[in-house]
């Protein structure tokens, strides 16, 4: 019940920041968020305790005053449009197959290559998949539980001569044949517009009243250029702040002893992290197509290092990006979720990703 409660006001937050209540009344309640069991044969949602589904009915209605006017069909007698959408997610199994655990379909998704180098330890359930091909290079070590799948599997699969020997847990056991059609519908079209819901949505050099009032409540601009770096000092902390650079690129210079902690950015420009830089408790949004939309050098850290400590209440870090990233040796990662339309490459030191 706690969980459920937590993830109601979850729900809440994300549905008023994508359509606030000051412009848009209340779409969203606690009332429509419920819990239960989702059976895919009858496409039926049933609402009880137990379940892995959740259902999300969002609402613009007369009832709740937040219908949509109806310009033209005034006319005809009908001032307003009522509409109500519903959507379920079925958490069961998640995208992986996972043999222990509660908590399905952690680890890397990408329909281009995901490409992995040397000396990186992969834990307990983590998921590994590609919609093109998997590459291995050597001294990795697999938990039993780890699941690597791509279409064709073990075919697939792009191994140096000595890779099944040099790779600890890596057997054709955890390898598998699977192909999402989901995740090309999510990188052509979901992923998109999450990434664009992160900006007004409206020409902030010609805004109405209203929108500039929406724009001060949810929106802090930041510029950075040759002289000035971001860090974590110059980020609002309850705003979604809207980065613009000098050029095409911007610089990070959080260090890991004062990194950007509990901030939302979204921004146009390539992403450079630095020598010894942290993100945690973040999200970072990167509207930019670029191979190399996100790098960073030796010493990169995204996540909280405490992240996977029990009892730990850290949020971990979202990064979403419409290109591909880069990181280099000695990247580590806790409690991150990446989505990236383009490619990933990362190279991560051992007990690095958790």
């Amino acid at each position: 019940a706690l969980k459920e409660a937590e993830a109601r006001s979850a729900g809440i937050t994300i549905a008023e920041y994508n359509m606030p209540t000051t412009l848009f009344g209340n779409v969203l309640a606690t009332a429509d968020i419920d819990f239960g069991h989702w059976d895919a044969p009858s496409t039926t949602f049933t609402e009880g305790p137990g379940g892995t589904a959740v259902r999300v009915v969002t609402r613009r209605i007369d009832q709740r005053q937040n219908s949509l006017p109806a310009f033209l069909m005034g006319v005809l007698g009908v001032p307003t449009l009522n509409l109500t959408t519903t959507s379920i997610w079925n958490s069961d199994q998640g995208i992986c197959d996972i043999k222990e655990g509660p908590i399905p379909g952690e680890g890397f998704f990408a329909i281009g290559q995901v490409d992995m180098q040397t000396h990186n330890n992969f834990g307990k359930n983590f998921c590994i998949h590609s919609e093109t091909e998997v590459k291995l290079s050597t001294q990795n070590t697999f938990d039993p539980s780890v699941s690597i799948s791509m279409p064709g599997g073990v075919d697939s699969l792009q191994l140096p001569t000595s890779g099944w020997e040099n790779n600890t847990g890596l057997t054709t056991d955890i390898i598998h044949d699977w192909n999402y059609d989901y995740l090309h519908t999510f990188t052509g079209t979901i992923l998109p517009n999450m990434i664009d819901g992160y900006w007004p949505g409206y020409d902030t050099n010609n805004m109405t009243e209203e929108q500039a009032a929406h724009f001060d409540e949810n929106f802090f601009e930041v510029h950075v250029n040759g002289g000035t770096k971001l860090t974590n000092d110059i980020l609002h902390p309850t705003k979604i702040n809207l980065v613009t650079c000098a050029g095409q690129q911007m610089e990070v210079a959080a260090t890991t002893t004062a990194p950007i902690d509990g901030k939302v950015i979204a921004t146009e420009c390539r992403v450079k992290f630095l020598s010894d830089t942290a993100i945690q408790n973040s999200t970072l949004v990167v509207n930019n197509t670029s191979g190399n939309s996100i790098t960073g050098p030796q010493g990169t850290r995204w996540g909280d290092t405490t992240y996977c400590d029990d009892g730990s209440t850290r949020t971990g870090v979202t990064v979403m990006t419409k290109g591909g990233l880069n990181m280099a040796a000695s990247f580590e990662a806790y409690g991150l979720e990446l989505l990236a339309m383009g490619t990933i490459h990362i190279a991560a030191k051992a007990d690095g990703l958790q």
